[in-house]
């Protein structure tokens, strides 16, 4: 095996967003250039569904974690983030449709028991949180940046420096300068 380096910060953002958005659009609809089932449909756009996603991977890293339950009884739950989404974008589907979506037809989630799930990719998840931390701005920076030697955090603080659409550098500069 030659090891290839990893590449530019830059590209692995771009890449992981480009991923996400994918996954979330209608690439699944189609197979052998016929329709596999029109009946599947997101619950979500893809910009509310990133919207979700990301407070969601933010509420599940915050602990520390990589899972999180289907149920309204966890801290960090489906159930319970779906149910304010729903009210607030008037959202049709269920929340068991919604996350057998993102679970089987998406691919965003793994399921490791009955109420438990994860991001099918760490990766997705630190870039969810850093795409949250740069929507909810300022606080949220400073937040990130008083985690400076905590290694959870560590690729977090990477992708949100590179995330394409926003000015992580400078936002995390000014966040040090202010002390």
């Amino acid at each position: 095996f030659s090891r290839r380096p990893c590449p530019p910060l830059n590209e692995r953002a771009a890449f992981l967003d480009d991923c996400i958005e994918i996954l979330l659009g209608n690439w699944w609809k189609y197979k052998d250039d016929k329709i596999v089932n029109e009946e599947i449909k997101s619950p979500f756009d893809v910009k509310l569904a990133m919207r979700f996603l990301s407070e969601l991977a933010y509420a599940v890293h915050s602990r520390e974690s990589t899972e999180f339950k289907n149920n309204s009884f966890s801290d960090v739950s489906f159930h319970n983030l779906f149910i304010k989404y729903k009210v607030r974008n008037n959202i049709a589907s269920n929340e068991f449709e919604a996350l057998r979506w993102f679970h089987e037809v998406a691919g965003i989630f793994t399921q490791v028991s009955e109420q438990e799930f994860c991001f099918s990719h760490l990766d997705f998840q630190q870039y969810l949180t850093a795409f949250e931390i740069a929507r909810k701005g300022r606080s949220f920076v400073d937040k990130l940046c008083e985690r400076e030697n905590d290694h959870w955090w560590k690729e977090v603080k990477l992708l949100f420096v590179a995330i394409p659409k926003y000015n992580g550098f400078a936002l995390i500069a000014e966040s040090i300068i202010r002390g």
